[in-house]
């Protein structure tokens, strides 16, 4: 909404939008001093090339520069006293990162923290002051991880020439260490963030069931189970409960399809003329006739909607199906949302097993407009087959089978695309035999267990409480909503299901 990118405050209900900078440069990266009263940011430059650590009032005003390294400076972080900030600058060299402080008034000359070549930034403090969280790169393969440390809060205002605290952090927040920590009865934003944050990093990588992501964020569901007090309820007194999963399908050997028209045999190339799906039952040499049955769809009707029925008078019984892979494109919203739950693939398939289909054939077609016409051998959430031969072909291959009907499958589309159903047909000597063999990848996936028991003895009866903890990586194992730039980058997650 303004020149590079600027700096807005609003309610948590999205009221009260108020912009804070409006200055030629990208200001970012912006965090509340401890008591609300102040901003602290980092400022690019117009061209880009360095960044500034600023302040501001938390209405906006009293704006000012509070470091002048000419470096990338950023990833400030107020300390918990409110007296100092710690941040990340790379002014002794393009790709060394260090920590330094700096007074909030911008005094004294900014004092360094690390002095590890490499990756040290993002700090945060812990809320007692006493203890400092940041990423490094410190490791033995260069990755980056996350380090803790201890904090002298002393020794850092000497540095800077602050007054000593007339009292600490520290004593504020510890309290009395003989009363025990209660805990609260509401949701704290700050421990949810926190969770949050670390579930949905870069370095989880979508967490994907049985990658490192997700032992990542495994482990750290331990450790906050830990914390709480509760005892470990999975395989043999630890927390965790490991289970074998299907993770991916791969094609084997023997893959074929051979189309005959009258004396003719064709044999399609595997992967540019068609593929088998992941949920595809595998068949040794399945030949049967062809029919085709538009957009493969069997809906009930409703009382705005009257009964969708793609196979009146049609006989698929022993026969290949060729159907549409999606449903009708030019329908309207709500029709729309009446078909979905009948028209995916596999829902299609397994309605052709129960009407004796001998396998069932997908054509994108050409008004669909998709980025590839041969659908993914990737599988679907189930992982699970669906009994029936399944396989995908492009637009060029259904012509020509169309072709011995007289039929144009752009105009067949066309026509279906209103919504009105029309009847199949049979398409004349044609058959296809089909070999199809895959292979199951399997992994590792683990689920994390606690206990909170209600006594010393075992009840009769118990409350379950659960949240997924995995996501979908990089989205290339299927329900992925990526747009096209998007495709096979980290898919965090936050929402789904990092929050529960």
């Amino acid at each position: 909404k303004s020149y590079m990118m600027d700096l807005y405050k609003m309610d948590a209900d999205g009221s009260n939008v108020k912009r804070l900078t409006d200055v030629k440069g990208y200001d970012g990266g912006p965090f509340f001093s401890p008591d609300g009263k102040q901003i602290c940011w980092r400022r690019f430059s117009e061209d880009g090339a360095t960044a500034e650590i600023w302040l501001m009032d938390s209405d906006g005003s009293n704006q000012r520069q509070i470091t002048h390294l000419g470096a990338m400076s950023w990833a400030p972080y107020f300390h918990p006293s409110g007296d100092y900030l710690i941040f990340t600058t790379n002014k002794h060299g393009f790709a060394n990162f260090e920590l330094y402080l700096v007074d909030t008034e911008g005094k004294s000359e900014p004092v360094r923290v690390t002095t590890t070549d490499g990756f040290d930034g993002l700090p945060v403090f812990f809320p007692d002051g006493n203890r400092l969280a940041w990423t490094s790169n410190r490791t033995a393969n260069n990755t980056s991880q996350i380090f803790f440390a201890d904090w002298n809060d002393a020794r850092a205002r000497e540095l800077l020439g602050l007054k000593p605290a007339v009292e600490t952090v520290a004593k504020t927040v510890k309290g009395n260490e003989n009363e025990k920590t209660e805990l609260l009865d509401t949701i704290d934003v700050q421990d949810l963030r926190q969770h949050i944050e670390y579930l949905a990093s870069e370095e989880l990588e979508g967490r994907m069931t049985g990658t490192m992501g997700e032992k990542f964020a495994t482990k750290y569901a331990e450790t906050v189970f830990k914390s709480l007090g509760l005892e470990p309820a999975g395989d043999n007194g630890t927390f965790y409960q490991e289970f074998e999963f299907t993770a991916g399908v791969n094609l084997g050997e023997n893959n074929s399809v051979k189309i005959a028209t009258g004396e003719e045999t064709q044999d399609l190339e595997l992967d540019k003329d068609w593929r088998p799906l992941a949920f595809s039952r595998q068949v040794d040499n399945a030949s049967g006739e062809v029919v085709f049955a538009g957009y493969g769809l069997v809906a009930p009707g409703q009382e705005e909607f009257e009964d969708y029925d793609s196979f009146v008078h049609l006989d698929v019984k022993g026969k290949w199906v060729l159907v549409f892979r999606f449903m009708p494109e030019d329908i309207g919203s709500e029709m729309r949302q009446h078909l979905l739950r009948f028209s995916s693939p596999r829902y299609k398939a397994m309605l052709l097993r129960g009407k004796g289909a001998k396998g069932v054939i997908f054509v994108s077609g050409p008004t669909s407009q998709v980025k590839n016409q041969l659908m993914t051998l990737s599988p679907d959430a189930s992982f699970s087959g669906s009994g029936i031969p399944a396989l995908s072909i492009t637009d060029e291959v259904a012509q020509s089978l169309l072709d011995k009907a007289g039929k144009n499958l752009e105009e067949l589309q066309k026509s279906l695309d209103t919504g009105e159903p029309s009847m199949g047909f049979s398409i004349p000597d044609v058959r296809i035999t089909t070999t199809i063999e895959l292979e199951s990848e399997k992994r590792t996936g683990r689920n994390v267990l606690a206990r909170l028991p209600a006594g010393d003895q075992p009840t009769e009866s118990m409350i379950a409480i659960g949240a997924h903890i995995d996501h979908l990586g990089r989205g290339l194992g299927g329900n992925s909503l990526a747009k096209d730039d998007e495709e096979g980058k980290v898919h965090y997650g936050a929402d789904d299901n990092a929050s529960g």
